[in-house]
């Protein structure tokens, strides 16, 4: 989890940070080097200030002294030996503009824009003098050094290493294509982290042979990556004017997975850790100091492919029942959460979208095909025993004593008596203007995202004949509803909404919280708000004051989250097209191909057949072949063939029977 603690405004716009002691130096633009005492992280104090000659991007800290890329000035040398009174003593002009800076030993690498790499020497800070250097194909803009090896984040041409075990002589080692282009470099044992602007994110380079760094792996992050700061085994991504901080636990470097951004801030520009706080630049709004607290929110604890697509999901005893989309129902054994164990199944006639369960019975809204009635008593062998036609789309469902209330689409509320299971019928409806998504039920009031901007509630007390009331303006469209306590929570686009219930029937705006994410369902318990989603996998939403929501922390699944439900210590996630994973790593870019054959070598489906950038990438297989046909259990090979050859897995696909 990260949480901001404090926050300074800043003489200028804040362009890079260094931390030593119980001081923090940022370079800040026009108004050159500020000096920040951080002996009391929550309460933060300017304490100095020099101006440098041009514009200050770049600055590290060694010893008594601050070295500061200074742009069209090169590097500026300030003697920091008392904070509140820094002072230049020494600067060497660079071919480029300087926008990063480095320190090992007596030498500053200086990331020098169009000029590549300078190498300074700095023995005496005094008279520091550039001795050597390599020019480099793209935009130098950022470097760190590790032993002999300078790592460039060289913008448009990716990413290189550099021999400096001759300073006056620089030489190039190796290089990396990458996804997006490389903003900052980070290293941390045989492992370069970048974060790359576009679409590039979060990427993982193996130097353990810096004459042939490669990546590794990559994961997309909010916003656009600018900066990035590793400690221990996570590294914090300053995501840019869209995004936040983003925690990435790199514990794997080969699976780097989100585990937080929750400052609920955004432009952040360059970030530095020291112990467990961020210090981060935002720009023309100065600094922010943030807590890094629980930087491991969230552990994967087990998992099970399904068939279909994963919509939602309802827990009773020790089974998770999944509306698996056009696959129908999937009965899970969750005894053990850490091996999910599949039990039973059955297709539905048409496309399971939700789910409620009342003692044996699981009650499904399936699209197009209506109510379906499932007995649940063998959970390895559920069966259809009922139906009923709802006048348009079952979309969602709520479960309430002797009724289920399904939002149907543009029919609004229809209430169904389920007093005998095997024969539903209709007792009532209420229909609404806009399109019916999703319903919670509490007490005598039934509540309805139904899209274009608005939260409607209905009066159920009498089940026959549900009465609208009021609604509620929500911003964008609503989409998912789930009551606790005396809120009603509503996931509206990226947007989570706080309503006041205090009065059931007129529901009022408490607060709200803006995210740069697709929000899905989502289940509160405990003054958390866990929402799904959908690419941004898990978040965890703080509404202990509901005025206020705040993002804490969160994980990032293999699909796209689509449901959430909460049981004791874990979190049951539907997990929209999750399947089969395949993953590969391209050197560079280049035409892939990826297909699934039988073990004798006949193709079953083509998953991949394209030209992809260099980096990280995952295809996916849903046990489907060409046709769309579900194949037979058993064992079948992953093939991947590239221009730099063909390599082989085999996979094993589980019966979907359970």
């Amino acid at each position: 989890m990260l949480q901001l603690s404090s926050t300074v405004v800043s003489p200028s716009a804040t362009q890079d940070v260094a931390v030593a002691g119980n001081h923090a130096y940022f370079s800040a633009g026009d108004a050159g080097l500020l000096v920040m005492d951080i002996s009391v992280p929550d309460h933060p104090l300017i304490v100095g200030l020099v101006n440098t000659p041009d514009f200050a991007r770049g600055v590290a800290v060694s010893g008594n002294h601050a070295f500061v890329a200074d742009r069209s000035s090169g590097l500026q040398v300030i003697d920091i030996s008392d904070p509140r009174h820094p002072l230049i003593v020494g600067s060497a002009n660079t071919p480029g503009y300087a926008y990063a800076v480095a320190v090992s030993g007596n030498y500053a690498y200086v990331a020098d824009g169009n000029s590549g790499l300078q190498v300074i020497h700095i023995a005496d800070p005094h008279d520091p003098r550039v001795v050597g250097g390599l020019d480099t194909p793209g935009n130098a803009l950022d470097v760190a050094v590790s032993g002999s090896i300078a790592c460039i984040a060289d913008e448009m041409s990716g990413f290189h290493t550099i021999d400096v075990s001759n300073p006056g002589s620089p030489q190039l080692a190796g290089s990396a294509g990458t996804p997006g282009y490389p903003a900052a470099v980070s290293i941390s044992g045989n492992h370069a982290f970048l974060a790359c602007g576009g679409q590039g994110g979060f990427q993982t380079i193996d130097i353990a042979d810096p004459w042939r760094p490669h990546v590794v792996s990559g994961i997309p992050v909010p916003g656009t990556a600018c900066d990035i700061a590793v400690v221990g085994t996570i590294a914090i991504v300053a995501a840019g004017w869209t995004g936040d901080l983003q925690a990435v636990d790199i514990s794997d470097p080969l699976a780097p997975r989100i585990t937080g951004s929750p400052t609920n801030s955004s432009g952040y520009d360059h970030v530095a850790v020291s112990g467990h706080r961020a210090f981060a630049t935002v720009g023309a709004d100065g600094i922010h100091v943030v807590d890094l607290v629980d930087l491991n929110y969230a552990q994967p604890a087990g998992s099970l492919n399904t068939p279909g697509h994963a919509k939602r999901l309802a827990i009773a005893g020790t089974c998770a029942f999944i509306a698996d989309g056009t696959s129908g129902l999937r009965v899970v054994d969750i005894t053990t959460p850490q091996h999910p164990v599949g039990l039973g199944s059955i297709d539905t006639p048409g496309d399971a979208q939700d789910i409620g369960i009342a003692g044996s019975y699981a009650y499904i809204a399936d699209g197009l095909a209506d109510l379906q009635v499932v007995d649940n008593s063998n959970p390895g062998a559920p069966r259809i025993v009922g139906n009923l036609a709802t006048p348009d789309n079952a979309r969602s469902i709520a479960v309430s004593g002797d009724y289920a209330y399904i939002a149907a689409w543009t029919a609004g509320l229809v209430v169904v008596d389920i007093s005998n299971p095997e024969t539903p019928q209709l007792a009532g409806s209420s229909n609404t203007e806009g399109y019916a998504q999703d319903v919670a039920v509490a007490g005598n009031y039934a509540y309805l995202a139904v899209g274009y901007f608005e939260i409607q509630v209905i009066d159920i007390s009498d089940p026959g004949s549900p009465q609208f009331v009021d609604d509620a303006s929500v911003p964008m469209f609503a989409r998912d509803v789930a009551v606790a306590g005396a809120y009603a929570y509503v996931t509206t686009g990226t947007d989570l909404v706080v309503l006041d219930l205090a009065d059931p029937r007129y529901p009022q705006i408490a607060g709200s919280l803006a995210t740069t994410m697709n929000l899905a369902s989502l289940s509160v318990v405990d003054g958390c708000a866990y929402v799904a989603g959908e690419h941004h996998g898990l978040l965890a939403i703080d509404v202990t004051n509901p005025q206020q929501p705040r993002l804490v922390g969160g994980f990032d699944t293999p699909g796209q989250a689509q449901d959430v439900v909460i049981r004791d210590d874990y979190a049951y996630v539907a997990d929209y097209d999750r399947g089969l994973q395949v993953s590969y790593v391209l050197a560079r870019p280049g035409p892939v191909n990826v297909s699934v054959h039988t073990l004798s070598g006949g193709l079953i489906k083509v998953l991949a057949d394209v030209r992809e950038s260099a980096g990280a990438h995952t295809s996916s297989w849903d046990g489907r072949d060409a046709d769309n046909r579900h194949v037979p259990a058993g064992a079948y090979v992953v093939r991947i063939e590239t221009d730099d050859g063909s390599s082989a897995v085999k996979a094993l696909l589980c019966d979907r029977e359970g």
